[in-house]
């Protein structure tokens, strides 16, 4: 905090204003001194320091490996050491590190974990054999990291109900799949959410709701805090945008559009979810606003194919056909 605030100071003396780019710098500088000197390719060393750190401060919320070499190695000139001294340091090092962290006894339940790629932003230069072959190590096996000690266990169960209401039979199943231990049901139905409310009450499950933010008429007819969040129209920003097209003379009749997302701020899609989101410390609101920013942008890429069923990655979905 010393650091940040005497480049903070002087950035400002210096240049009229803070720059940011550069406190950040100090704070991390800061932070290192915690721990430094250490050797991150040592790994009993290491070790040591985690342990000497979390003592004092407290169980790990997570940990970002910044370390990285960036050696000229064409193949006429190859160095073995300078090449595997890379690799170690790069990789190596940062798996060493990522298991240590990720053990109960340095770290939380939960934890976020980085792991640079680049000590030089490049990716197969010439001459830089042995620093595309550490690049390339980092992504495979921080996707393989991922899926390893990433959810487990999660399964999905997709049941189609044929109609719009709830009724006995499909509260029947709802009392199935509850009691097998399923934690929340997406009722994408309409009023269907009633069979998914009443199943919910006696076991203290979630819901989702549909359509419009459900959260008060499901929440009080089967007990505060059942739903979770409401998958929304956005009708208020469909509206607008429909009536400013026709102020503007550009309303276009006689079509059938299908609305998704059209920008950043989640207000002003057509699709949503419900301000009355149950939001906390493992999906923020900002979480959120990311996820969207993302899929706006072409990042995050959602099938709307409804001729084949989706690949998935960590969960398995269960295709259970129509309830009647």
């Amino acid at each position: 905090s010393v650091a940040t605030v005497v480049c903070m100071v002087f950035t400002w003396l210096r240049y009229g204003k803070p720059d940011v780019s550069m406190c950040l710098n100090a704070s991390l500088a800061g932070l290192v001194a915690i721990t430094a000197p250490c050797d991150v390719c040592d790994g009993e060393a290491l070790e040591k320091h985690l342990s000497a750190f979390t003592e004092k401060y407290g169980r790990l919320s997570g940990t970002v490996h910044a370390a990285g070499i960036a050696v000229f190695t064409p193949v006429t000139m190859y160095n073995a050491r300078k090449a595997h001294n890379m690799m170690e340091t790069t990789f190596w090092a940062g798996m060493n590190l990522l298991q240590l962290a990720t053990g109960s006894a340095y770290a939380k339940e939960k934890t976020s974990h980085v792991l640079f790629s680049s000590a030089d932003a490049i990716c197969c230069e010439k001459g830089k054999f042995a620093y595309a072959a550490a690049k390339a190590a980092v992504n495979a096996g921080v996707r393989a990291a991922a899926k390893e000690l990433g959810i487990e266990g999660v399964e999905v169960k997709y049941v189609y109900g044929n109609q719009f209401y709830g009724d006995s039979d499909i509260t029947a199943y709802m009392d199935t799949w509850y009691s097998a231990g399923t934690e929340v049901v997406f009722a994408c139905g309409g009023g269907i959410f009633t069979s998914a409310g009443e199943a919910a009450a006696k076991v203290n499950a979630k819901v989702v709701g549909v359509d419009v933010d459900q959260a008060p008429t499901i929440d009080g007819l089967y007990g505060a805090g059942m739903t979770i969040t409401s998958a929304t129209k956005g009708l208020a920003a469909t509206v607008n945008t429909q009536l400013a097209a026709v102020v503007a003379g550009t309303f276009e009749g006689g079509k059938v559009d299908n609305l998704g997302l059209v920008s950043n701020v989640p207000e002003e899609n057509y699709v949503q979810i419900a301000e009355s989101t149950q939001f906390n410390d493992s999906f923020t609101r900002a979480d959120y606003e990311a996820l969207v920013a993302a899929m706006n942008a072409g990042e995050i890429v959602v099938s709307n194919d409804i001729t084949a069923e989706p690949a998935v990655e960590v969960i398995a979905v269960d295709y259970q056909g129509n309830i009647k």
